[in-house]
């Protein structure tokens, strides 16, 4: 009989290898790190095949948008947005969800549109997908190598995104911070 192992850091959550990499707060730090990196590869990847790179923050109704990047090359513009995730849903519906939550949005387009100069025909929304074990999102690999990236620079992405996941397992089991709680209280004072 198998019982569930909470989190040693404290969380209340049975401790996983995909709550320790992703979820866990003792890995915060290093899911930042490795998010960043993946865009620093990215945006390099498509500097190198002639896209010029922004990262924008686009002021809308419901608050301010700050995709990763806004890639640009002539008429033609990409928002790119990436996520490293776990594989609880598709990755191809991460990506789809990701993609819509730029795309949908009735004030970002116009406003890019406007800054970028452009139409709006030119305009398209996609993600870096990727999930924390480095597999990717089918659909996603054909938007990104259709922008002149090549398959060895989404390999040298997926090497990252494992040595991000890699770092974040090690570190959780190096570290010894506990996530406190205060104690419940009830009643008045």
């Amino acid at each position: 009989m198998s019982r569930d192992v909470k989190c040693r850091a404290g969380c209340q959550e049975t401790e996983t290898a995909a709550h320790v990499i992703q979820n866990c707060h003792r890995t915060h730090g290093g899911r930042v790190l490795r998010h960043n990196a993946v865009c620093h590869v990215l945006a390099a990847g498509l500097r190198r095949a002639g896209w010029s790179v922004e990262e924008p923050v686009i002021p809308t109704r419901e608050g301010n948008r700050k995709p990763d990047m806004v890639c640009y090359k002539e008429d033609t513009a990409t928002v790119i947005d990436t996520q490293i995730v776990s594989a609880d849903s598709s990755l191809n519906d991460s990506h789809q969800r990701k993609r819509n939550y730029y795309a949908k949005n009735p004030d970002e387009p116009p406003k890019l549109v406007e800054k970028l100069g452009i139409d709006l025909k030119n305009l398209t929304f996609t993600s870096c997908t990727v999930s924390w074990r480095g597999v990717w999102a089918t659909k996603l690999q054909e938007d990104l190598l259709r922008m002149g990236l090549t398959k060895n620079l989404l390999s040298s992405i997926t090497t990252r995104v494992l040595q991000g996941s890699h770092t974040n397992w090690s570190r959780f089991n190096r570290m010894t911070n506990m996530k406190h709680r205060s104690p419940t209280r009830e009643g008045i004072g």
